[in-house]
């Protein structure tokens, strides 16, 4: 298994907010006692799919690649 550079996101998985999720991560970790539940709420029930998916494919681009 090779490492993988960190900015590969944008790259395997184009259409994802990257700069969105790295500022709820921010947020969450710095800025808890401002967070708005219901934004919250609305990230782990509605939004995370779409991730999730992303990151499946981008896995199986990467395993691909690695056999080749």
């Amino acid at each position: 298994m090779h490492k993988i550079e960190p900015t590969a996101g944008p790259t395997l998985a184009p259409d994802i907010d990257w700069p969105g999720i790295r500022g709820i991560g921010n947020f969450i970790r710095h800025k808890y006692d401002d967070l708005d539940a219901s934004v919250l709420a609305d990230v782990l029930l509605n939004r995370l799919e779409n991730l999730r998916v992303a990151a499946e494919c981008a896995v199986k681009r990467l395993s691909d690649n690695a056999s080749d």
